[in-house]
């Protein structure tokens, strides 16, 4: 299958990274670029124009310094502008449609909750999450700010969290981040909800002055799985009276 090379990151600021951010695509080569803490303005798109890529972007609204998320994406991936914030709300993100020659689409997600967030928008964010999931192949990345979930015990402590985990679980999504992104707390996740679609997962240095780490990760646009021959149980003759024995 073909590969996307990404990234994603919370910026605290990406104005003063942007020459940084440029050196690191050189480099690396990245297809995708998922942001949050942008701390964009509206009305400032070129802070974001970077040769080569379409820029989505969902800032904060209301003035306040901080949030937003943005995705940068290669222009030879057709990408269409999905979702962003839900009319009404003060959420924080934004998806995307990817498509690759074949026609193969991956949604991606972006998500910045702010820690301590209102409780309404957890439940927003929840219940968007799962309505998405249950229709399409995902993508999400984000700064959750959830530290008191253990995402290896699948556990929370108190009640900070603990929506958002059962969403997790509910949406058959795994959750690829075990070591901690900020300070030992384990805040920015990537998740997917389909077996082999995200790979090469990695926690690295952070960019600039962000005291964040970097989520360097593969999406791979496998061509629908759709008419393939899928063996499955007739359980009308299965001997339940065996088994409970």
């Amino acid at each position: 299958g073909e590969h996307l090379k990404c990234i994603y990151f919370n910026a605290r600021n990406i104005v003063r990274k942007v020459d940084e951010l440029k050196a690191w695509i050189d480099k690396w080569k990245y297809d995708v670029v998922a942001i949050s803490e942008t701390w964009l303005q509206e009305g400032c798109d070129w802070q974001l124009n970077i040769p080569g890529f379409n820029c989505f972007r969902c800032n904060r609204i209301g003035g306040t310094r901080g949030g937003g998320v943005a995705l940068l994406v290669r222009e030879k991936i057709k990408a269409v502008l999905w979702k962003d914030r839900l009319e009404g709300s003060s959420r924080e993100a934004i998806w995307v449609e990817l498509r690759n020659a074949k026609g193969v689409v991956t949604l991606i997600g972006v998500y910045y909750r702010p820690p301590n967030g209102e409780r309404e928008l957890e439940e927003q964010m929840c219940k968007e999450i799962a309505d998405i999931c249950s229709k399409h192949k995902v993508v999400i990345v984000g700064d959750f700010n959830f530290p008191h979930i253990d995402w290896e015990a699948h556990s929370v402590k108190g009640m900070d969290g603990l929506e958002f985990l059962k969403c997790v679980q509910d949406s058959f999504l795994q959750q690829y981040i075990e070591v901690p992104t900020r300070k030992g707390a384990v805040l920015d996740l990537l998740l997917g909800n389909e077996i082999g679609q995200v790979m090469d997962v990695c926690v690295g240095e952070h960019l600039g002055s962000s005291d964040h780490n970097t989520i360097s990760f593969n999406i791979v646009m496998e061509k629908d799985r759709t008419g393939r021959r899928v063996e499955i149980f007739d359980w009308r003759k299965a001997h339940f009276e065996e088994m409970r024995k």
